[in-house]
């Protein structure tokens, strides 16, 4: 649902651990506060347990401990948790944090607790070369040393983890396959932060309710002539839902770099009144299939909404179901001579970026923006139906 969530929707809580100084601490401010990356190093070191709540997609109370929480000192139950994220410095040395994290799941297990997701951030990732990160290299250069070769630590961390708990001994399964364990190579600098909440706040969502927002990107996608789309939740610059076709780092990066681009700029329009005749004028303008692509978001205006077809005028002054009351925001940009960057805002705090050819987009652009109306009807509804079955 659009901003926060209703009184008496009950939130998943979200617990995050890790070693002091793993970073935890940092990349939650920056993914939920929106801190600049190079304003961390001033950001004091937890000392004690920090709850948060952050609402998306769905409505999240997040746990920040400090590196000396264990299970014991936790003070709440395992159970109570819907995802348990554990931060890993992979600049340090990784064999306490391993042990730690390999007697956090044993804790679970022994408590009788099934299918809880962990996530295990194997975080300050910048140290390395790009390469690296996305996977290609097996080497890199140690960053201490230009002359000294470092093995692949992500792969080695992971390949440790499950080892100890392949060990573990257990009448079941071995643990590293009882429990969904993914891993994902994070750092503050980049997107890769970003990228990983979106994939834990999808883990944790109601997957009749994902599914139902992947089918309808399956669909707009295709039908649109669109190169890949995402549902970003516009606050904290994760996508909550994208197309069937494979995710690529560069394209997600780009996305989400306008969003932040459009989000810092729509700041200083934001108490701007717009005439009632100009509104009009911008509706029909976004819904003409003729109008040239606009070559920057300055020159589209910030509010728009699709145009309703003509009728009497106590039809039209009628809220109609398919456009919800209220201005709905929207932006175009080139990348390239052959591409467009398109931004629709869905809800107060969910919005459509997708990647299109320029051409395409010019010649159908009519079209485009009357299947993105009912996108955003049908995510409505979705939204709707959503936080009522999340009520208490």
């Amino acid at each position: 649902m659009d901003g926060k969530p209703p009184t008496g929707v009950q939130r998943k809580k979200v617990l995050v651990l890790g070693l002091r100084k793993s970073g935890k601490t940092s990349a939650l401010r920056v993914l939920t506060h929106g801190i600049a990356p190079k304003d961390t190093f001033y950001i004091e070191t937890s000392t004690q347990i920090v709850r948060e709540n952050v609402d998306t997609i769905i409505p999240l109370e997040v746990w920040d401990c400090p590196g000396s929480t264990t299970v014991k000192n936790l003070g709440a139950p395992l159970s109570q948790f819907s995802s348990v994220v554990f931060f890993i410095d992979i600049q340090d040395d990784y064999h306490l944090p391993i042990k730690r994290f390999y007697e956090l799941v044993v804790a679970a297990y022994e408590a009788g607790i099934t299918n809880l997701p962990f996530e295990v951030l194997v975080h300050k990732a910048e140290a390395h070369s790009e390469e690296y990160r996305l996977g290609g290299n097996f080497y890199i250069l140690n960053s201490t040393s230009i002359d000294e070769l470092r093995p692949d630590n992500f792969r080695e961390i992971q390949q440790r983890i499950e080892d100890e708990l392949y060990d573990y001994p257990t009448t079941l399964e071995p643990l590293h396959t009882f429990y969904p364990i993914s891993y994902h190579m994070t750092s503050v600098y980049d997107h890769t932060m970003h990228e990983a909440f979106s994939r834990i706040v999808q883990r944790i969502t109601s997957q009749v309710h994902v599914a139902a927002l992947e089918n309808l990107m399956n669909v707009l996608t295709p039908n649109c002539s669109m190169a890949k789309s995402f549902l970003f939740d516009v606050n904290l610059r994760i996508y909550v839902a994208t197309d069937a076709s494979p995710v690529d780092p560069g394209s997600y990066e780009a996305c989400s770099e306008y969003v932040q681009t459009i989000l810092t700029f729509a700041r200083l329009y934001q108490n701007i009144p717009l005439h009632p005749r100009s509104q009009i004028n911008m509706s029909s303008t976004l819904t003409s299939p003729t109008t040239p692509t606009p070559r920057h978001p300055s020159e589209l205006p910030l509010q728009s909404k699709p145009e309703i077809p003509h009728g009497d005028a106590e039809t039209n002054s009628k809220p109609h179901e398919l456009f919800p009351e209220g201005e709905w925001a929207s932006s175009f940009a080139q990348l390239a001579p052959e591409t467009t960057l398109a931004y629709w805002q869905i809800t107060t705090s969910l919005a459509l970026v997708a990647l299109i050819r320029s051409d395409t987009f010019e010649s159908k652009r009519g079209l485009i923006e009357y299947n993105v109306a009912f996108f955003r009807d049908a995510v409505q509804k979705i939204q709707r139906i959503a936080m009522n079955e999340g009520k208490a």
